[in-house]
């Protein structure tokens, strides 16, 4: 599609190389990648989540302390106190990666 967008551009807009390489960054590159790395960057995201669900639930079967997983959170995912804390009481949707 980038490709088809360039050959595009490059035709309408020959003479005019500002227009043509402004054109082509938003068509061709910014909006198209955007909605790509935005859907990405929440799978991503959401994988972290669960990854921190299962550790805190794979740590409590051993008894670890919710104080040390807090710790091991903040140290292995770089949360917050807030961060982990909400975690640990099974509230880590509002959480920003």
């Amino acid at each position: 599609m980038i490709d088809m967008t360039n050959k595009v551009v490059g035709h309408i807009a020959a003479k005019y190389a500002c227009v043509k390489e402004g054109v082509k960054s938003v068509m061709g590159g910014r909006v198209l990648e955007y909605e790509a790395k935005t859907i990405r960057n929440e799978g991503m995201r959401e994988g972290i989540k669960e990854g921190i669900r299962s550790l805190i639930g794979s740590l409590r079967s051993f008894h670890i302390s919710d104080e040390e997983i807090k710790k091991e959170l903040i140290s292995r995912y770089h949360l917050t106190q807030k961060e982990a804390e909400a975690f640990l009481e099974g509230e880590p949707d509002n959480q920003t990666f």
